[in-house]
């Protein structure tokens, strides 16, 4: 569940594992650069769900913001009211099971 903070509290920095579609998973497989640490920087509460077995790849920090399109992420929520910035700052794919590790920074403008 997403809840907001209020604006004196930003930045927000966010750490993220998540599963995805086969489909995300192969454009930003595709996007990827080259082999990457599977843990780059994630809050250590967060490990327990990746595989110590998985290999994971770099997506460039732009590449995989226009993947998951976050800029129309932020502004086709109704529940914010002022404009929203996110930025990725580290992504990594797992092809062999569809996990996305992603370290951002959201703020407002």
């Amino acid at each position: 569940k997403r809840e907001l903070l209020p604006p004196q509290d930003r930045p927000i920095w966010v750490h993220g594992v998540m599963t995805l579609e086969p489909a995300s998973t192969r454009a930003l497989a595709e996007a990827s650069t080259g082999a990457a640490d599977p843990l780059p920087g994630i809050h250590p509460d967060l490990r327990q769900y990746v595989a110590e077995a998985d290999t994971f790849t770099a997506v460039p920090p732009k590449k995989a913001d226009e993947i998951l399109d976050v800029e129309h992420m932020m502004q086709d929520d109704p529940n914010i009211v002022e404009p929203q910035h996110f930025q990725t700052d580290q992504a990594v794919i797992c092809a062999d099971s569809n996990l996305l590790i992603l370290v951002a920074t959201e703020w407002h403008t």
